[in-house]
């Protein structure tokens, strides 16, 4: 088997009763196999109904989002509460008022902080202004009012800001002063750190103009201290004692906060999971078609479950009617393939979901991406470290954001699976890390892979020239594979053009491909081709001119030009599978100069060392960590290279001659309870 077809599905009509249309939805989210579509209208009092609960949906998602953002850590919870539909909505609304009270909390809590934190900034400013005020000779003991005050003949002004833009407004006020010929009784610039200076002024009041229109000129701050006859250094004490209360109250809201949101996660994780179940079921409640007495839902349904269907609904809701309609929608596409090979769907839908009427590509695409994949990384030991890491240090490393979702469970699957390739190719190619394992009359011993021990191997991908003439023969069968299902596809869709066009690609390719061996490399061929070689040019010509009648019935002009793409692109896609040797190859040889690099570099410290003991035991220290390091990155270089050249073989040299992959997804009403949800934002 190397292709599916997508599992045949029917268009039904589902009646009930109107007052039963929630039993009703909840047992096809039960039943996981009808794939809603939207159609008619429905009466307006029950769209206004349902409008309503989409609003309410919506307000219990503003109230998650409200309070997750404040949650400090993501947490993966674990989703162990598993209910059924109708229960979920009750469930999902006393969620919804517990949480509201603590959204109006979390709400209260936020202002609280945010008025503290606007409080502290103030006193901490003014703190380390006047500390630095306090410090100068005589100025402790001055009163608080000294430092800002407007009087009808002299003024005073603090100032702060970056120390050239105090500079320069000095400069500004100064020559200012005596264009006017006003006096400036007192200026002082006070250092608080490298980037901000006070400077205080004592003015004529006439002056306080200049300083209002250049504030903003200079980007500076005036300070406001409090109106109070207190002396600066009195001041300071009550000012620190504010400070240590305000962070102290701060600390306890945030405090308060955190555990007031930590307390609810569970509840976030369980309100998020069923906001999604709740809202399939009134998705499905709005695509219903509403008569006056009776609602009906339509849909796809598998052809195998359409018995379950009508025996489920008949026996729970009794009035029920379920038929089978014609129509002109255009169907989903449910992939149906063996369970070995369902993990390798996700790499079909990457390329694209089939169409209802074509052909499933996923088990070829699943034995090529072994075949492919293996071949690449045919290492035994690198394939079983790949595999340890997929089943049992993936999931603990922290990269895995869910490893409880469908998503990464499935990749999983696929991984484990292209491992377990890596390992027969590895044990058919006897290549153990760069290692082959020799069995002579002297024992079992491990030597470093070369084309000698290639010759022991069932498979010596070792051999550069036997790996790129294997990958070429495997690329020329996988091309024709596509070449002839497209053959197929358009004798099956009566296009004759392309169909025929496609039978001299093929006559030209078994005459042409014999003639250039023959000719131009010197290859001998089998009985009367060999006599008479020089035939096969003809038989070559005469495929090439029905390739080009073909190219004229269905293209007409062009087919002057799109018959030589069909010739050189049967060149150009075969020669692409040499990189399953380039990367192959390089993945061995990798290993061999890492290991060598590392073996070398402790006979060099053994040697360098005069404790010979010594100098051996910190040699196989550093041999290990090397040898270590080195291969896991080549493990990890030599995992992605042959995943994505396995994945562009598949995608630009095969799936394109005959495979659209324009479909649209099955998707059946269910109950999707997650495993584990993230609550909080990355």
């Amino acid at each position: 088997m190397i292709l599916t077809t997508p599992e045949r599905l029917a268009y039904v009509r589902i009646l009930v009763p109107k007052e039963l249309i929630d039993n009703a939805v909840n047992k096809l989210q039960e039943l996981n196999t009808l794939h809603v579509e939207v159609v008619g209208k429905i009466p307006e009092e029950d769209r206004r109904r349902l409008l309503s609960d989409v609003k309410r949906l919506e307000e219990i998602e503003r109230v998650i989002s409200a309070i997750e953002k404040y949650v400090e850590i993501p947490t993966l919870v674990e989703i162990k509460e598993y209910l059924t539909p109708t229960v979920i909505r009750r469930r999902l609304y006393s969620l919804y008022e517990k949480l509201k009270q603590v959204s109006r909390k979390v709400e209260s809590l936020t202002e609280n902080i945010s008025r503290l934190e606007s409080r502290l900034r103030y006193k901490e400013e003014l703190l380390n202004v006047l500390k630095v005020v306090s410090d100068v000779y005589g100025l402790g003991n001055v009163t608080l009012d000294y430092l800002n005050f407007q009087g009808e003949v002299i003024s005073a002004v603090t100032l702060m800001g970056r120390p050239q833009n105090i500079s320069e407004f000095k400069t500004c006020l100064i020559e200012e002063s005596k264009k006017r010929h006003l006096s400036v009784y007192m200026i002082r610039e006070y250092r608080i750190n490298e980037d901000t200076y006070l400077l205080q002024a004592i003015i004529d009041t006439q002056l306080m103009d200049v300083v209002n229109n250049n504030i903003r000129k200079f980007n500076l701050k005036v300070i406001e201290f409090p109106k109070v006859g207190m002396k600066i250094k009195d001041f300071l004490t009550n000012l620190r004692d504010e400070v240590q209360k305000l962070k102290l109250k701060l600390n306890e809201a945030r405090t308060k906060l955190s555990i007031l949101v930590k307390n609810v996660v569970n509840d976030l994780a369980l309100a998020k999971v069923y906001v999604n179940v709740v809202k399939e079921q009134l998705e499905a409640l709005l695509a219903a078609l509403m008569s006056e007495y009776l609602v009906g839902i339509e849909g796809w349904v598998p052809i195998s479950n359409i018995h379950l269907v009508e025996d489920v609904l008949y026996k729970d809701l009794r009035y029920v009617y379920v038929a089978r309609l014609s129509t002109d929608r255009k169907p989903p596409t449910k992939m149906k393939n063996p369970k070995p090979l369902k993990a390798f769907e996700l790499i079909t839908k990457i390329y694209g979901i089939p169409n209802y009427n074509e052909w499933d590509p996923t088990p070829i695409l699943a034995y090529s991406l072994m075949l492919f994949f293996g071949l690449m990384f045919a290492d035994f030991i690198y394939g079983l470290a790949l595999l340890i890491i997929v089943m049992f240090i993936l999931e603990r490393t922290g990269l895995v954001e869910n490893p409880y979702s469908e998503g990464y469970l499935t990749f999983k699957k696929l991984l484990i699976v292209l491992s377990l390739s890596s390992m027969f190719f590895g044990a058919l190619s006897n290549s153990f890390a760069g290692y082959s394992i020799v069995v002579s009359s002297s024992g079992i011993s491990l030597v470093p892979a070369s084309i000698e021990t290639a010759q022991l191997a069932i498979l010596p991908l070792i051999n550069p020239m036997f790996f790129i003439e294997l990958a070429l023969i495997i690329g020329l069968i996988h091309v024709n594979i596509g070449h002839v299902l497209a053959l197929i596809k358009y004798w099956k869709e009566r296009v004759m053009g392309d169909f025929i066009s496609k039978v001299g690609f093929f006559v030209a390719e078994a005459f042409g491909i014999p003639y250039v061996l023959n000719t131009f490399i010197g290859v001998k061929l089998p009985g009367i081709l060999g006599l008479h070689p020089e035939y096969l040019l003809y038989g070559a010509l005469a495929g090439l001119g029905v390739l080009i009648a073909g190219k004229f019935i269905a293209y007409r002009g062009l087919a002057i030009l799109l018959w030589l793409f069909d010739i050189t692109g049967l060149l150009g896609d075969v020669m692409s599978y040499t990189r399953l040797a380039g990367i192959g190859l390089a993945t061995t040889l990798l290993a061999q100069n890492f290991n060598s690099l590392a073996l070398g570099i402790a006979s060099t410290m053994g040697n360098l060392i005069p404790i010979k003991i010594l100098g051996l035991i910190i040699g196989v220290i550093a041999s290990i960590i090397i040898m270590f390091l080195a291969n896991l990155l080549n493990l990890t270089f030599g995992v992605l290279g042959a995943f994505i050249h396995s994945l562009r073989l598949c995608f630009v040299e095969f799936l394109p001659k005959f495979y659209e992959g324009e479909g649209r997804e099955f998707k059946p009403l269910a109950i999707r309870i997650e495993r584990a949800v993230i609550v909080g934002k990355r």
